[in-house]
C-alpha cells in the first residue's frame, strides 16, 4: 500500500513538469503579497469643513493600543506640502524618535491645489477631531511643527486653536503680516519655539519679527534658538526637537546641552551682527541669576547675594515700609548674614516666567512663586538690566500671596497693624 502511494505521487509530480508550461499566465499563481511592514502606510482623508478634503498620514508607535492615551504630533511638510512633502519629513527622523520615545504623529498635507495656509481655522478643527477619534489623545492636546511653508502653517493653526496645542516648534518659519496679529493673540499662553539659522538670508529677519511681537504680547514662553554660521539646514537632530518640544511645554528655555556643541547660540559664537539676537541664551542666564540669588541668600553668601544686584536697585519687601535702596538694603541684611543664617525661599517648580523687553533684549522681568518657612507661599518679581552678557538685578519685589477666602481677614489684620504704628509714631 505504502509503494502505490509513493508511485502515484511520483506520476502526479512528474505530469505537473510535463504540462507546467501549457498553463495560462492568468492562471499561475499570484506572487505573494509582502509583508504589511513593507507596504507604504496609506493617507487616510478626512472631509471637513466646507467640504475640504484634508489627507493626513497616521503613524503609529510599535505596540500600539488604541485604548491608551499618546502624545500626538501634528507634522507640516515644507515645499508643495503634498504627500512626498509629508512622507520625506517623516523620513528626516520625525517617524523614527516618535516610534523611540512612543509618540504618534500625524503627517498632514495640503488639500489638493492649494496651501495648508489655506486651510480655515474650522477645517483644521475638524482634522484634530478626527484624530481624536481615531486614537485617544493625551491631555486632549496636540503638540505641533513644521519647517518653512509647514512653518508658517504651525504658527497661523497653533494660535488658532490655542487651547488645544501643548506646544509648537518651527524650524525655520515666521507669521506673515496678514496673520501676525492672530499669531500675537494666540500664542499669547502657548509654548512656541523658533530654530534659525543665522545666514538664513529668507527668514532670519522675519522670525526675528515675528518672535519679538509675539514677545511683546506678554508671550511668557516665546523662544528662539540661532544657529550661529547655519542657513536653511541647521544641524538639529529629531530627539533634540523632541526635547525642545517638551522642555517648552514645561516653562524651561531651550536648554544648550541640547544643541550641537559648535553651534549653541551664544552671543560669543554668533557674528557681531547678530550678538543680541539670541532671546533664549538670555532666559537662561537669567534663571542662573535668580538660582544663584536663591542659594546665596540660603547659604548666607553675602558678597555672592549683592553682586547679583545692578547700582541703584531697590528692593520691595512684605511690610510696606520695606522699599530698600541697595546701600539700604544691605544695612538691613547685614546683621543676618553676619550670623550665618539668612533666609531661604525656594522656588516652586513650573512657575517661573521670563519676559525680555527692547531692541537689543536689554530689559527683563520676572516672576516665580516661592516656598518659605515662616511665610509660606510668596512671589518674587522684579527687573533685571543687561550690560554686554552680564545680567543685574533692579528691582526685586517680594510679596506674600494671600488667598482669597481670607483676604478679607488679612486686609483688617493688616490695617489694625497699621494703625497701631501710626498711634506709636504720633506719641
Amino acid at each position: 500500500m505504502r509503494w502505490t502511494m509513493t508511485i502515484r505521487k511520483i506520476a502526479m509530480i512528474a505530469l505537473g513538469v510535463m504540462f507546467a508550461g501549457a498553463i495560462p499566465a492568468h492562471a499561475q499563481s499570484t506572487p505573494p503579497a509582502p509583508p504589511p511592514a513593507a507596504r507604504p502606510t496609506p493617507f487616510d482623508i478626512v472631509r471637513v469643513h466646507g467640504g475640504v478634503d484634508i489627507p493626513y498620514l497616521l503613524v503609529h508607535p510599535p505596540m500600539f493600543a488604541p485604548a491608551k492615551a499618546y502624545p500626538v504630533l501634528i507634522l507640516f511638510g515644507d515645499g508643495a506640502q503634498d504627500r512626498d512633502a509629508v512622507r520625506a519629513a517623516l523620513a528626516a527622523g520625525w517617524e523614527t524618535e516618535a516610534a523611540a520615545r512612543g509618540w504618534v504623529v500625524v503627517g498632514v498635507a495640503a488639500p489638493l491645489g492649494t496651501h495648508l495656509l489655506q486651510v480655515s481655522a474650522e477645517a483644521f478643527s475638524g482634522l484634530l477631531d478626527d484624530v481624536a477619534r481615531a486614537l485617544t489623545v493625551q491631555e486632549g492636546k496636540f503638540y505641533i511643527a513644521g519647517a518653512g511653508e509647514g512653518g508658517k502653517a504651525a504658527l497661523l493653526h497653533a494660535s488658532q486653536a490655542p487651547t488645544r496645542m501643548r506646544s509648537v516648534l518651527v524650524r525655520p518659519g515666521f507669521a506673515e503680516d496678514w496673520f501676525m496679529g492672530t499669531a500675537q493673540a494666540g500664542l499669547k499662553d502657548v509654548p512656541v519655539t523658533f530654530l534659525i539659522g543665522d545666514h538664513d538670508d529668507a527668514y532670519f529677519a522675519p522670525t526675528e519679527n515675528t518672535v519679538a511681537k509675539i514677545q511683546s504680547a506678554g508671550a511668557m514662553r516665546c523662544y528662539e534658538v540661532i544657529y550661529g554660521g547655519e542657513g536653511r539646514d541647521i544641524s538639529v537632530q529629531p530627539a533634540e526637537l523632541f526635547g525642545m518640544l517638551l522642555a517648552a511645554e514645561q516653562g524651561k528655555a531651550p536648554s544648550t546641552a541640547m544643541l550641537p556643541r559648535e553651534n549653541r547660540g551664544s552671543p560669543d559664537n554668533l557674528p557681531a551682527a547678530h550678538a543680541d539676537a539670541a532671546p533664549q541664551t538670555h532666559v537662561i542666564a537669567i534663571e542662573k541669576v535668580l538660582d544663584t540669588l536663591h542659594d546665596a541668600a540660603a547659604k548666607a553668601d553675602e558678597d555672592r547675594y549683592f553682586n547679583l544686584y545692578a547700582p541703584g536697585a531697590v528692593f520691595l519687601g512684605t511690610d510696606a515700609a520695606e522699599r530698600w535702596t541697595l546701600t539700604e538694603f544691605k544695612a538691613f541684611a547685614h546683621p543676618y548674614f553676619a550670623k550665618g543664617k539668612a533666609w531661604t525661599y525656594t522656588p516652586v517648580k513650573g512657575t517661573r516666567h521670563i519676559g525680555l523687553e527692547g531692541e537689543h533684549h536689554d530689559v527683563a522681568w520676572f516672576d516665580e512663586q516661592l516656598e518659605n518657612d515662616t511665610l509660606g507661599r510668596c512671589r518674587g518679581s522684579g527687573v533685571l538690566v543687561r550690560t554686554g552678557d552680564t545680567w543685574k538685578i533692579r528691582q526685586y519685589n517680594l510679596t506674600m500671596l494671600i488667598p482669597n477666602d481670607v483676604a478679607a481677614e488679612a486686609a483688617k489684620l493688616g490695617s489694625a497693624a497699621g494703625e497701631k504704628d501710626i498711634n506709636k509714631d504720633a506719641k
